[in-house]
């Protein structure tokens, strides 16, 4: 049974000084840029102990296998002249690598509650494609600890503008006009150490053709969940359309839905479907990929890759309701603790699509299946996961933070 990823572990404190610790940890860990198919970068972000100051700021902290320890951070800055005007920076260095990475930006928005932002960035920055997959904290935590780090990395240096409309004041339409240089991360080995994890090596970071791309993105985004963070009911559905030329020509079409439903008291249902294509590039930060937390948990990192994606995770959470069954004389132990059950379905496969609608043939569906514990009603959860088709029928077992599936 291997494991593939830790977080702290949650004892008998209450419910909300561990979501308010594990939100902090988070807020405290930030990514590498996100820029993947499936991504949708958040723009309108609260910042703690913001409101009503000029200038505010949090650290920007990472460990990975190619930046080693990344030190630095973030700050927002709001000139009191011009309302909804702020200039949103990042700096900081990475001593493995020894590069420094930044984002200078500028964001104005406009009309009663900033419904209409207009912006845009200068930026040097490290990025992944798998920041859908899971949270950077957990990222870090299995980087800094087990010598497990679940993303691939690159370095963009260019710049982008945009245009983002809020609708409803929870639905999001944007377009985004870029143009940046990739940069070849890859190592034959990994670079970062662990405190933990013995002689165990690191995955090498794959190298990639650097070379200029110009992109064109249309994001559209549909929320109607109850609550962004844990969601109890409500649909999240996320489409994004991508054109890429200059040294890098594709075109790429990414959806994903995902559902949550209460069934009995408090019992619920989640549900996420996703499809992704993209013809043209094959380059690693351009294909989709497959396995691993956040995606077929029963199923090493990387397991299929490729320009086609789909993929279906399903888990029933009980809520308590198991354990009250189990263990009635546990009042206290019910209301942090609970059980669900989840499976995983998908395939990441070809390489030679002229076009979107093309070459959708040849896929191999990998699935597993397994039981899952959830702390403070899914603050953290541990997943066993058994691969049901396409393995050996091996365990995992791994650990999320504020995470749905």
């Amino acid at each position: 049974m291997d494991t593939m990823c830790v977080g702290e572990k949650v004892g008998s404190l209450p419910r909300a000084l561990v979501a308010g610790t594990l939100l902090a940890l988070a807020w405290l860990v930030w990514s590498v840029e996100g820029r993947g198919q499936f991504e949708v970068a958040t723009l309108h972000t609260p910042e703690f102990f913001a409101e009503g100051k000029a200038v505010s700021g949090t650290p920007a902290i990472r460990y990975n296998r190619v930046e080693g320890l990344f030190l630095g951070a973030r700050v927002v800055l709001r000139p009191g002249p011009l309302a909804g005007l702020r200039f949103p920076v990042m700096a900081g260095y990475g001593f493995t690598n020894k590069t420094w990475r930044y984002s200078l930006g500028v964001h104005q928005g406009l009309f009663r509650g900033e419904q209409l932002t207009i912006g845009g960035a200068y930026f040097d920055e490290t990025a992944t494609n798998d920041g859908w997959r899971l949270r950077p904290v957990e990222n870090t935590l299995a980087a800094l600890l087990l010598k497990e780090d679940f993303m691939d990395y690159y370095g963009r240096r260019g710049w982008h503008v945009f245009v983002d409309e809020r609708l409803a004041g929870r639905h999001t339409a944007r377009v985004v006009y870029g143009v940046h240089r990739f940069q070849d991360m890859g190592a034959d080995d990994g670079l970062a150490g662990a405190l933990f994890g013995g002689k165990k090596r690191f995955r090498a970071n794959p190298h990639i053709q650097e070379g200029e791309e110009r992109n064109l993105k249309v994001v559209v985004e549909l929320d109607w969940r109850d609550s962004p963070l844990l969601p109890f009911e409500g649909t999240l559905v996320q489409a994004i359309y991508e054109k890429t030329w200059h040294d890098f020509t594709t075109d790429g079409l990414f959806l994903t839905v995902t559902h949550f439903c209460p069934t009995f008291a408090e019992q619920r249902l989640v549900v996420r479907g996703m499809v992704g294509a993209r013809a043209g590039s094959v380059g690693p930060q351009h294909v989709m990929s497959l396995g691993g937390v956040g995606s077929l948990r029963g199923f090493r990192p990387k397991s299929q890759t490729g320009q086609n994606l789909m993929l279906v995770n399903a888990a029933y959470y009980f809520g308590g309701d198991l354990l009250r069954l189990v263990a009635p004389h546990r009042a206290r132990g019910r209301n942090r603790l609970s059980l669900g059950l989840f499976c995983d379905a998908g395939s990441a496969w070809g390489e030679k699509k002229k076009n979107l609608f093309s070459d959708w043939d040849g896929y191999r569906v990998l699935a597993d299946a397994g039981v899952c514990l959830l702390i403070g009603d899914g603050v953290a959860r541990v997943d066993f996961a058994k691969q049901v088709r396409g393995g050996d029928g091996s365990w995992y077992v791994t650990m999320r933070l504020l995470s749905a599936l």
